[in-house]
C-alpha cells in the first residue's frame, strides 16, 4: 500500500508541475485539520514497524478514521472524495476480518515468495493469509504487482488515484479568500456629466 501511495505522490507532483503548478502554491490552499493526515498515515505505519499485537487492527482503523475525518472537513478539495472511498474500502475489509487478508496466489504472482515459501511467510501485524472464513475477500489484497513485488487491494488503487489528483491540485493556485469590494452595480444611478456650457 505505502509503496503504491508513494508512487501516487510522485505522479501527482509530476502532473501538477507539468501542468503549470508550483511548489509555492501549496501554501495558498486552506486545509482544515491537516494534521489528521499525519495521524492517519502515522498510525498505519506504526502497525508495520511496532510490536502492537492485538492493537494492530484498532490502530489501523483509528488511522483510517483520521483520514476520513480530514476528508469530511475538506469536502471541496479535489480528489479527496476518491481518497475517502479507497480508505473506507480498506477499513471495511480490515474491520470485518481483524486485519487485511492477502491472497496467497497473488503473493506468489508478485514474486514475494515462492509457492513453497508462502505457507511460512510472515504477513506482519495487520495482514494475514486469506482464508475461507474471510469476508469481502474481493476487497482484500488480491492484485499482484510483480514489477514492485507488491500485492494491493482495489482500495489501495482507488486511494492512490485520489492522492495523485489531490497533490496535482494542491500544486495549482488556490482560491483566494481575502475579502474584496463587491463589484459595482451596473443599475446604480450615475452622476450626470457636467454641462459644457457652464449654464
Amino acid at each position: 500500500m505505502f509503496y503504491v501511495t508513494g508512487l501516487a505522490l510522485v505522479a501527482g507532483a509530476v502532473i501538477g508541475l507539468a501542468t503549470g503548478g508550483r511548489l509555492r502554491f501549496l501554501g495558498r490552499h486552506r486545509l482544515r485539520a491537516w494534521w489528521l493526515v499525519m495521524v492517519g498515515f502515522g498510525l498505519q505505519l506504526a502497525t508495520d514497524h511496532l510490536k502492537v499485537g492485538g492493537l494492530g487492527t484498532a490502530m489501523v482503523l483509528a488511522g483510517a478514521g483520521a483520514l476520513l475525518a480530514f476528508a469530511a472537513l475538506n469536502p471541496t478539495l479535489v480528489g479527496i472524495g476518491v481518497v475517502a472511498v479507497g480508505v473506507a474500502a480498506n477499513a471495511l475489509v480490515i474491520g470485518l476480518n481483524d486485519g487485511m487478508p492477502v491472497r496467497p496466489n497473488s503473493v506468489v504472482a508478485a514474486h514475494i515468495a515462492t509457492r513453497d515459501e508462502e505457507p511460512s511467510l510472515d504477513y506482519g501485524y495487520r495482514h494475514h493469509a486469506e482464508g475461507p472464513s474471510d469476508k469481502l475477500r474481493m476487497l482484500g489484497d488480491i492484485i499482484a504487482l510483480p514489477q514492485f513485488h507488491e500485492v494491493v487491494s482495489f482500495g489501495d488503487l482507488i486511494l492512490a488515484l485520489g492522492v495523485a489528483a489531490t497533490i496535482a491540485h494542491l500544486l495549482r493556485p488556490g482560491a483566494r479568500h481575502a475579502a474584496r469590494d463587491p463589484p459595482p452595480d451596473p443599475t446604480a444611478a450615475r452622476p450626470s456629466p457636467p454641462d459644457p456650457g457652464g449654464g
